[in-house]
């Protein structure tokens, strides 16, 4: 019977591989990625109203006809409305999309 000569590996014992060195990003959880935002309409620019009885124009800041249109939110039928400083008639807004998503037109209003 013959022995063989063993080598050193086999006399070593077995190691666990080594863990790699993870960075702080690795430790932390994963993010979910980024929501699309919605489409959010434009704040700056102005509405033109129009005086239903003497036909008078006004040009008011769009942020103004969005307050109005959020503090009449409980009527949304309803087009944020201004009174005319000429005449003191109902002005209404040529063309508006309001918070809502609901379009007034002055064409809706006005008997053609």
């Amino acid at each position: 019977m013959t022995i063989s000569p063993v080598s050193k590996k086999e006399n070593q014992p077995k190691r666990k591989p080594a863990k790699k060195k993870t960075s702080q990003k690795e430790n932390q959880p994963k993010r979910k990625p980024a929501k699309k935002k919605k489409h959010r309409p434009l704040t700056t620019g102005q509405v033109q109203f129009i005086c239903l009885s003497c036909n008078e124009k006004e040009l008011v800041p769009l942020k103004v006809v969005r307050d109005f249109d959020r503090m009449n939110a409980r009527d949304s039928c309803v087009p944020p409305q201004f009174t005319c400083e000429s005449c003191g008639g109902k002005m209404y807004s040529e063309h508006y999309k309001g918070i809502y998503e609901i379009e007034y037109n002055i064409s809706d209003i006005r008997q053609t």
